[in-house]
């Protein structure tokens, strides 16, 4: 669990950034290769945009993360959702001054079905009521990944949700391979907006 979660925490600047495109059109494919590593962005619908980043091999490509941002979320209440760790998987929503909830997932082949339910702030008693029926990661791993996802979605619209999964290469890389993985994709990033500015600029 604490890999995938240093993972979500390494590439947080990545995952801010994707709110600047919010002018590509639908189905404009955006993506830029560096140092053995594609960052593809995509903006599937009005409502979702997708960016995923790839290490390339020499026989195979490996996935490093897929992000997506889901605008316009119809939600009740404000939900975060932290899938199970083989799946590496992470999903945060809010819709702002109220309730946050947090949703520790159980996936199986088929579908996902919801392990435990908890009131963000975390309240001791609840969770310790949870703990009797579901694993339940540590209390310094929930709000880790709550003050990042708030970070992330701090310019994006209140009705919205994010997901964020990890590839398996990211927990197979030692940490310098890691830092050095997370430059690459940054750098991509930084050529795309660049590249989406001059694009802005030329239509002005």
């Amino acid at each position: 669990m604490l890999q995938v979660l240093q993972t979500y925490e390494w590439f947080k600047e990545v995952l801010k950034c994707v709110s600047t495109f919010e002018d590509i059109s639908i189905q404009e494919y955006l993506h830029y290769e560096h140092r053995g590593v594609l960052l593809e962005l995509n903006r599937r619908s009005p409502n979702r945009t997708k960016l995923t980043a790839t290490a390339k091999g020499h026989d195979h490509d490996f996935e490093i993360f897929q992000y997506a941002i889901y605008k316009n979320v119809s939600t009740v209440h404000p939900n975060i959702y932290w899938f199970r760790e083989d799946d590496c998987r992470f999903s945060y929503s809010v819709m702002h001054n109220d309730t946050i909830r947090f949703k520790n997932y159980n996936l199986d082949e088929e579908a996902a079905e919801i392990g435990s339910v908890l009131d963000y702030p975390l309240k001791e008693e609840q969770v310790f009521q949870q703990l009797t029926r579901f694993d339940i990661p540590e209390e310094e791993y929930i709000n880790r990944f709550v003050r990042t996802s708030e970070e992330i979605m701090s310019g994006l619209p209140e009705l919205c949700n994010i997901t964020f999964r990890t590839g398996y290469i990211c927990n197979q890389i030692n940490e310098t391979n890691h830092k050095n993985m997370v430059q690459s994709v940054m750098d991509c990033m930084k050529h795309l907006e660049l590249e989406e500015q001059i694009r802005i600029e030329k239509t002005l």
